[in-house]
């Protein structure tokens, strides 16, 4: 097959950032949709790469992430796949879908697709698995994102308590699980000028974990800017 780096004009690298970040998410979008794992994971990273090198604050994220995401329109749902399989690839999946869903038209995409679903089957594994604990706590913290750049996702997600509180239990199992407890409790805010990603998270003590539903958080954690080896070069 082609090789994900390259395209019609040569090398993609030398393109604007905007340009590699369209071909990126074509490239893995259909590497996904042709069942090619290995080309998918390519181009997911090299995708996460473009977004870590973004310029102009939040708005510089969210003007990539609808360029991403329209110009891919199967990129989100093979996304939420690859977060399901809960392979080591999951991470990946989780930071990209981090950055994409800064865009307000995304996260609907993000909610039909099945994410919240996912999360409830993480949930029931990551008491023996500490994989799936960290993509618990990745994905808890997206939805977190999520309400703060879309009212749809507000909305329809402060319908679900009891499905976010299920998360919350579910997430500490007896003897440990602060960390993820507390990304179900909730999350801190962040600004333009932050780098905002999924899990980057600092765990707040046993004390301050809430069943207080996602839509409307205390400050338990704040959402950082996340480097996972083999994610960012």
């Amino acid at each position: 097959g082609t090789n994900v780096s390259s395209g019609a004009g040569g090398d993609v690298s030398g393109l604007p950032l905007e340009q590699q970040v369209v071909h990126y998410a074509r490239a893995g979008a259909a590497a996904a949709a042709g069942d090619d794992a290995v080309k998918a994971a390519m181009a997911f990273h090299l995708l996460n790469g473009c977004f870590s090198r973004a310029t102009g604050g939040f708005e510089g994220f969210t003007a990539l992430a609808a360029a991403a995401a329209s110009a891919a329109p199967g990129l989100v749902a093979a996304l939420v796949e690859a977060v399901s399989e809960g392979a080591p690839q999951s991470l990946m999946a989780y930071n990209t879908l981090s950055y994409l869903a800064l865009s307000a038209e995304v996260v609907p995409q993000l909610l039909s697709s099945g994410l919240v679903a996912v999360l409830v089957g993480q949930a029931r594994a990551a008491a023996t698995s500490p994989l799936e604990q960290q993509l618990l706590v990745s994905g808890l913290a997206l939805l977190v994102t999520m309400t703060r750049v879309n009212a749809e996702a507000r909305g329809r997600l402060a319908g679900m308590r009891g499905v976010a509180a299920a998360l919350g239990g579910s997430a500490a199992p007896p003897g440990g699980g602060g960390a993820i407890a507390g990304a179900a409790a909730g999350a801190g805010g962040w600004g333009a000028g932050d780098r905002p990603c999924a899990a980057a998270i600092s765990v707040p003590d046993e004390s301050q974990v809430t069943s207080t539903p996602l839509p409307t958080p205390p400050a338990a954690f704040r959402l950082g800017f996340f480097r996972h080896p083999g994610v960012h070069g």
